[in-house]
């Protein structure tokens, strides 16, 4: 059991960290889609009209620096404290919806001071 629970919370760990080579090849808000849709969430992005919930679906075209997130829906999702880090170079984002979260504890609430 107890190697059951290690193997988790490394998992939860490798999908929530912050990889910072993938921020500066494809940008903030591009990465931190990939990071909400990899866990379980989904994602709206300005330019589009609908919610993006599958991560082989963040269009390629047009560039990144268009692909600005406005929204964040990681209802459920496996989200941690760690991964919030992706939050920070936000600029455009207005709504985040952190629900049934269970891997977020009250040590997060630092980290979203800057959203």
């Amino acid at each position: 059991l107890n190697r059951s629970r290690g193997f988790w919370s490394w998992l939860n760990y490798a999908f929530n960290r912050v990889d910072h080579s993938r921020v500066e090849a494809v940008g903030p808000d591009r990465a931190a889609a990939e990071w909400v849709l990899r866990n379980g969430g989904k994602v709206k992005f300005i330019s589009l009209p609908t919610w993006t919930s599958d991560y082989h679906r963040i269009p390629s075209s047009p560039p990144s620096e268009t692909l600005l997130l406005e929204a964040i829906d990681a209802s459920n999702a496996s989200i941690t404290d760690v991964g919030l880090q992706h939050l920070a170079a936000l600029t455009k984002i207005h709504s985040l919806n952190f629900k049934g979260c269970k891997y977020l504890t009250d040590n997060c609430l630092d980290q979203l001071h800057h959203v």
